[in-house]
């Protein structure tokens, strides 16, 4: 099955009728995909509505290929590296761990740690309850709302706009709305690079479009709330306005990122 999912690739040309049935013939449970038989017309106060985008369905289609428990695990434990001012107590704490566990996954006989050295954290954010993960903007503030999440109209389906696209330059600077691991770091056709975080609590979220060559992260590694990920890359599909897809999930089901954008 998830090979199968993994193999789907979704191009400029494909339309969402044809992802909806290719996800529907690997038996995939699509509900959010199906259209209820009337829709009003989607509005916008800013204007006419933007042409409709591949993200949502995209993001989707990306979360059921890498599994209904959530994003992919490395194959790694996540790595924190150490910064200026840290202890080893204090990274125990921010990545809610033990500290005598800490200690064990590294090798470590004693406190003793030093800027830049890399340190294994197995157990990083599972401990924590919904409520513990603190979000931040993970863009400038300012910047209207293109397309806010909720469902959209394409043709005769009924699509899932599963986060919130806020209209921003390309090369805006892209930060990491919580603490989290980095689990995907990758370029999807017709949507461009995507990186997804997970945050602990059951939270994940998905920023989109990014400029590739602007990543500082790496898959598996464990970045810190307000830390620099990537800057933002022009839309892929042409009509749409420079934007962030801000994507935000809850036991991997897609809920509205509004506490990402205050």
């Amino acid at each position: 099955m998830r090979q199968a999912l993994a193999a789907i690739r979704i191009r400029s040309g494909r339309s969402a009728a044809r992802l909806a049935r290719l996800l529907r013939e690997q038996e995939v449970e699509s509900s959010n995909l199906s259209a209820p038989t009337t829709l009003s017309p989607f509005r916008h106060r800013h204007g006419p509505s933007p042409a409709p985008s591949r993200v949502a369905v995209v993001c989707l289609a990306l979360f059921l290929a890498l599994g209904a428990a959530g994003p992919a695990r490395a194959a790694d434990d996540p790595v924190y590296r150490v910064r200026k001012g840290d202890s080893l107590s204090l990274i125990a704490q921010r990545l809610g761990v033990t500290l005598a566990g800490l200690r064990q996954a590294n090798g470590l006989k004693g406190d003793v740690i030093h800027v830049d050295q890399e340190l294994k954290v197995p157990e990083a954010f599972k401990r924590l309850r919904p409520a513990d993960v603190q979000w931040k903007r993970p863009l400038p503030k300012g910047g209207r709302v293109i397309r806010p999440f909720g469902p959209y109209q394409q043709g005769k389906l009924v699509l899932p706009s599963t986060g919130t696209d806020v209209a921003c330059p390309p090369g805006t600077q892209v930060t990491a709305p919580a603490h989290g691991i980095v689990r995907h770091a990758g370029k999807m056709d017709g949507v461009g690079t995507v990186l997804i975080l997970e945050h602990g609590g059951s939270w994940t979220s998905v920023l989109a479009p990014l400029d590739a060559g602007s990543i500082v992260v790496k898959v598996g590694q464990i970045v810190l709330r307000g830390d620099p990920l990537a800057r933002t890359a022009p839309p892929e599909a042409a009509g749409d306005a420079p934007h962030l897809h801000v994507e935000l999930r809850k036991d991997n089901k897609a809920v509205a990122p509004d506490r990402l954008l205050r």
